[in-house]
């Protein structure tokens, strides 16, 4: 029998109480890590938060988006897993944003990455590190252990734009937001913590064209399974970005018949990859346990429409 019992990650077996205490006031305080072998996902829904820190985000700009993640996945009854930097000594585990130190497992975590069994997964949110680092490697695990475990079922990522960090590290000379990015983030967030960052939101605002943050978005996407159907669903509109392609040898067998004489089935239909992007308020629209009554734009207003007040430290 292993040390430690397998967990079960199931709505029967989800602590939903506060947490006992603030880490945060624990200078040497250490969460109790689960192996990654011990643990089972059964729920077809789980929340990675990855390298929500302080010490990535001083003005705790995406914390009441990670904070809303996790209270909205346990009201579900949905597991919630912490990614924490495993091997970063600047980044101890009580500078963590959480409001709730209790999620379903703490993992240990280089630079976001994770491996899991995602049999059971078809809904990944994820929430925390920088979008185009380690929130990057989390979404390119997610994407690799579905194509490993999960060959009969499509899946969707969503990612909440108000609780991952952004520095515009993904945006051109060429981009026609660049300037009004810079001003934004070294005349007013840095102005405040010369470590300060943005949220994804954030930046997504300041584009406010549609089709710019769609190709923005594009342009950070992980490698892409060339044998499946991928989709981005920016708040509620789709743009379908690649359309499956299989192997020569495998379209030829396809129309061909066995010796014999039966024909071969042709292959299934592509599985569906999706990548969307939510805030905080909306992020489980599309789930089948929430039904939101507004559509998810409708909580979007581009930059210009709205008014970014940066974070007080």
């Amino acid at each position: 029998m292993p040390s430690c019992a397998t967990i079960l990650v199931s709505a029967i077996t989800l602590s939903l109480a506060t947490p006992l205490f603030d880490a945060s006031a624990v200078s040497d305080w250490e969460p109790k890590f689960t192996d990654a072998a011990d643990l089972k996902l059964t729920s077809d829904t789980v929340a990675f938060a990855t390298h929500s820190s302080r010490h990535f985000d001083p003005l705790r700009r995406t914390g009441p988006g990670l904070n809303r993640v996790v209270a909205t996945m346990k009201q579900h009854g949905l597991p919630v897993l912490y990614l924490h930097d495993q091997h970063n000594s600047e980044n101890p585990a009580w500078l963590y944003l959480y409001d709730d130190w209790q999620p379903t497992a703490f993992l240990r975590s280089d630079i976001g990455h994770f491996e899991l069994d995602f049999t059971s997964v078809r809904h990944v949110v994820c929430v925390g590190g920088y979008f185009t680092l380690c929130q990057n490697n989390t979404v390119s695990d997610a994407v690799r252990n579905w194509q490993r475990d999960a060959a009969n079922h499509d899946l969707r990522i969503t990612q909440v734009v108000d609780g991952i960090f952004d520095l515009g590290d993904g945006v051109l000379d060429t981009d026609p937001f660049r300037p009004t990015m810079r001003k934004f983030l070294y005349d007013e967030l840095k102005a405040g913590h010369p470590d300060a960052v943005m949220s994804l939101e954030d930046m997504l605002r300041i584009i406010g064209d549609k089709d710019q943050a769609v190709g923005y978005l594009r342009r950070r996407l992980p490698a892409l399974p060339a044998e499946v159907d991928v989709t981005i669903d920016f708040f509620g509109d789709r743009t379908q970005i690649q359309e499956a392609t299989f192997p020569a040898s495998e379209t030829a067998r396809s129309g061909n018949e066995s010796s014999a004489g039966a024909a071969i089935n042709p292959p299934r239909p592509p599985r569906m990859l999706t990548f969307a992007y939510r805030t905080s308020f909306s992020f489980l629209d599309t789930d089948r346990r929430v039904r939101s009554s507004r559509r998810a734009s409708a909580e979007f207003l581009p930059f210009r429409q709205s008014r970014i007040v940066p974070a007080t430290k």
